[in-house]
């Protein structure tokens, strides 16, 4: 029997293209084949290449003088001042759209949402995916965090970090990864990157906005000690230097010269077909800090590629180690090093390691998949509300 029609507004307080602003463009458009009708509400400033994702899609969006929280002093305060009037746009906007169920999304500093929600008296799902926030913010959420009548969490560490308060033992919650697109990433169907064809083989690649939680600094210790071994190498780092981490992105250019890998460590910006950079290398890396569900690495498994990856947020339960890919520790350059010798030294070993990672994404990860599991947890709250009459 088909389910009657769910209207829901993802929130967003955040514009600039990353992970969450994807995962949300992906099950949107996927939650359609559920009976789910997503508008994503979401920041004017900084939004326009995600507002053209959304546009491509066809997924209804409105775009809100809402202002993002930041560290810059400027943006910091502007926040503040403008708090109160956001959460009256969002709720008004919440209310003129009489929408069934608000999903607040990009983590959980991103309370304007749930309040706003619960001013609009609808229920609401918010989304936490990090692990690691600083400890006023923590403060605020266990504060808060009892508005919402529930939460979906990117990974199990996101679940263990937030939700270890008494305070939500028994809150309702979710295990909901982000998705990957097994069609678009499917080494049989894409291209490559041709531009890449100047470096040196073989080639390494890793996708981030550069900040300090991609643990870059690790890739390029570990760069330094593979030279030495290898005739030749090359390791790529695909991604953006944001405003706020251009003097961080000039330490890391200096570690590069201070340790001679000018010839081995390539920032090439960001590229926009992801599935024909990864077609064109042979092992990705992902050296981060902390994590969650990390999309890039889905991706990259995705494409049939080795991954070599720090044990971070729910990387070891898809990566099983030396079947789908290799997992070291965080900050250890020497056994990066080490792991990624191996793989590289090993084409079988290689093409195994690549082969079962695709598996793992299209049994466990793939957009369907997670759109039925986001539909479900969707449906769960809204009967749930409407059965206890909850405000």
């Amino acid at each position: 029997m088909q389910e009657a029609l769910l209207r829901v507004a993802n929130i967003i307080e955040e514009g600039r293209w990353g992970g969450p602003q994807k995962r949300i463009s992906l099950i949107a458009h996927a939650l359609r084949s559920h009976d789910v009708e997503t508008t994503v509400l979401l920041p004017n400033r900084d939004s326009g290449y995600f507002r053209e994702c959304l546009q491509s899609m066809d997924i209804p969006h409105l775009s809100l003088p809402i202002q993002r929280l930041g560290k810059n002093p400027f943006t910091f305060l502007l926040y503040l001042v403008t708090f109160p009037f956001d959460i009256l746009v969002l709720y008004r906007t919440l209310m003129k759209g009489k929408f069934a169920l608000a999903h607040v999304s990009g983590g959980a500093w991103q309370i304007k949402g749930v309040l706003a929600s619960r001013m609009a008296g609808i229920p609401v799902v918010w989304h936490l995916n990090d692990t690691s926030m600083p400890g006023m913010l923590v403060a605020i959420f266990r504060k808060l965090g009892r508005l919402s009548n529930a939460f979906f969490t990117a990974s199990r560490r996101t679940r263990d970090y937030y939700l270890k308060f008494p305070e939500f033992v028994d809150h309702p919650a979710f295990l909901v990864p982000a998705p990957v697109d097994t069609q678009e990433n499917n080494p049989d169907r894409a291209g490559r990157d041709e531009s890449l064809d100047v470096y040196a083989q073989p080639r390494i690649v890793t996708l981030c906005n550069i900040n300090p939680v991609k643990g870059l600094e690790t890739l390029i210790r570990a760069a330094s000690l593979l030279k030495k071994d290898m005739e030749s190498l090359t390791i790529l780092v695909v991604g953006k230097v944001p405003d706020s981490q251009k003097q961080y992105f000039q330490s890391l250019r200096e570690l590069v010269q201070t340790l001679q890998v000018e010839d081995v460590v390539h920032f090439t910006g960001s590229r926009e077909d992801i599935p024909a950079v990864l077609n064109t290398v042979e092992l990705y890396v992902c050296s981060s800090v902390a994590e969650s569900s990390p999309l890039a690495v889905w991706e990259a498994m995705a494409m049939k590629l080795p991954v070599v990856s720090t044990d971070v947020g729910d990387v070891p339960h898809y990566l099983h180690q030396d079947e789908s890919g290799i997992i070291v520790p965080v900050g250890d350059h020497a056994k990066m090093a080490a792991a990624i010798k191996k793989v590289l030294g090993d084409k079988q070993f290689a093409n195994k390691l690549g082969a079962s990672a695709r598996e793992v994404t299209v049994k466990e990860l793939d957009t369907s998949v997670i759109a039925s599991l986001t539909a479900q947890g969707y449906r769960d709250v809204y009967d749930q509300f409407m059965n206890t009459g909850k405000k």
